[in-house]
């Protein structure tokens, strides 16, 4: 198995980390990162999600897969290309609490399966993507956090 692995560390609750993380109706009408532009589905494990990506370093992809973990702390989809056993590629979001208002999220991506070598480059050349999208959801989960945070003037 090979794999691709980032992440950040964000100034807001996890809870306000994995509400951003979460929000699919958000990612296409806020567009407020480049690389994730959109994700249709239903946050369930084992529903089947599609997400429309948009790599720094490759063509626009249109991801169709099934939801593998769902709940909090945990974001994780399976894509399985051609048959069971040929390409088997798992895309995981996790958050770590590091204290009552900051987060860790580790983002990445886990490849196997008889064609997972020769697949794993185009993972690769997603890392950069992936880096994008981190310093995009850090920007706006930090932003929900300052404005929740906010007294009321009321």
């Amino acid at each position: 198995m090979r794999h691709v692995e980032t992440q950040i560390d964000i100034d807001a609750p996890a809870e306000t980390v994995w509400r951003t993380l979460v929000d699919f109706d958000g990612y296409d009408r806020e567009s407020w990162n480049i690389y994730i532009r959109s994700i249709d589905g239903t946050l369930q494990k084992g529903q089947k999600v599609k997400a429309v990506v948009t790599p720094l370093e490759l063509p626009r992809m249109v991801i169709r897969a099934t939801l593998s973990a769902s709940d909090f702390p945990e974001l994780r989809w399976a894509v399985k290309l051609l048959f069971p056993g040929i390409v088997h590629a798992q895309h995981y979001f996790r958050l770590e609490s590091l204290t009552s208002s900051s987060t860790r999220l580790i983002h990445g991506e886990r490849v196997s399966g008889a064609l997972g070598r020769a697949f794993f480059p185009l993972v690769r050349k997603s890392r950069s993507g992936f880096i994008v999208f981190n310093e995009a959801l850090k920007k706006k989960a930090e932003t929900a956090h300052q404005e929740a945070s906010r007294p009321s003037l009321s």
